[in-house]
């Protein structure tokens, strides 16, 4: 009996995974740059170079590059796969690029493909090439950027915790945004300047078609409207005089009256740099740069959410906020009159001026 209780407890330390492989016998797939061309998909895989473990000391890549073309885009990754000696692992992939005709005439397609795919988590960050091939920008490799799929990666990251031109979100989040009646998608765009790779702004979406482009400056003020940035820089140019604040807090506040719409910012600001000769002890100079840095916000923001209403994008979601707040649908938003109140407080040293004496 005592052997037969060992015999049953060793078989908790002595299994194994059925299907376990090491990775070298895998094709990691990093980044996948898909391309919509005279009727036809052109995919193009990168695949970290492992080549190291089969004996090459010295890989000459971090990566290489495997193309495929196909009527469908499971043809095209079908016709990748043959061209791969090892099983193609989607595991770990960061980045799928998708080219500017991709976006506007298959996003459903590639969507429904990847929904679907089984092999393929959908935690990578889907991102629109600018100005370029897909397949452009995955293969603008460089010594400092050797696997262009992290490069992306990083450069949204990073980018999201300094400055405020990327939007981190994964493919998951953005196919929730294209399928919610009350919302319209949109994610970063990747454009290059020889072999930099830089943030081009937000590519927005409207039924499942590419409706048009945000700027790095209209992105970085729509973060600032949804609350999702800490760092946006206003400047004030008069003449020989020269202001930059740096908004850190940011609320907006949407209602609904019977005439129309009701915007109301509020933001809370730090003084970067002035050439305005005043006394920066007094309450008074504060406030003074406060009326003049508002109705520069306020025109901002009018400027962006005209954009927005000529394209009838509801990025701000006033469709969704008033569903939730009424149970009904407000088809006609972008005919409305929209008002805009902006409300800035300029601190010092981390406080407002109202306690400084």
């Amino acid at each position: 009996m005592k052997k037969l209780w060992v015999i049953i407890f060793l078989t908790f330390f002595l299994t194994g995974c059925f299907d376990y492989q090491e990775l070298n016998t895998r094709a990691i797939i990093s980044g996948i740059a898909i391309d919509y061309e005279n009727e036809e998909y052109l995919l193009n895989l990168e695949i970290l170079n492992n080549k190291k473990s089969e004996g090459e000391e010295n890989a000459s890549a971090k990566t290489y590059y495997v193309e495929g073309t196909g009527q469908t885009i499971s043809e095209a990754f079908s016709n990748c796969h043959l061209k791969i000696a090892k099983e193609p692992y989607y595991a770990h992939l960061k980045v799928v690029i998708l080219s500017e005709s991709t976006a506007n005439e298959k996003l459903k397609e590639v969507v429904d493909y990847f929904i679907r795919e089984p092999s393929v988590r959908n935690i990578f960050l889907p991102v629109v090439s600018k100005n370029a091939a897909a397949k452009e920008i995955l293969e603008n490799t460089s010594k400092e950027n050797p696997v262009v799929s992290t490069a992306i990666q990083n450069l949204i990251l990073d980018n999201k915790a300094n400055d405020t031109v990327s939007v981190l979100k994964d493919f998951e989040v953005f196919t929730e945004e294209l399928i919610n009646p009350y919302l319209d998608g949109y994610i970063n765009t990747i454009s290059r300047e020889e072999d930099t790779l830089y943030l081009a702004g937000i590519a927005v979406f409207k039924n499942m078609k590419l409706a048009t482009y945000l700027d790095e400056e209209e992105t970085s003020l729509l973060n600032v409207l949804k609350g999702q940035t800490k760092n946006y820089v206003l400047n004030n140019n008069q003449s020989d005089n020269v202001t930059a604040i740096g908004l850190y807090d940011n609320s907006l506040n949407l209602s609904f009256t019977e005439k129309g719409l009701v915007f109301k910012t509020k933001h809370q600001a730090s003084l970067l740099e002035t050439t305005y000769s005043l006394d920066l002890r007094k309450k008074e100079s504060y406030e003074q740069l406060q009326r003049e840095f508002e109705p520069i916000l306020k025109d901002k923001i009018a400027a962006l959410l005209q954009k927005l209403v000529a394209k009838q994008i509801d990025l701000l979601e006033i469709q969704n906020t008033y569903y939730k707040k009424y149970k009904k649908t407000l088809d006609n938003w972008y005919t409305l009159k929209a008002d805009i109140e902006t409300t800035i407080t300029l601190n010092k040293n981390g406080l407002t001026f109202e306690v400084i004496q």
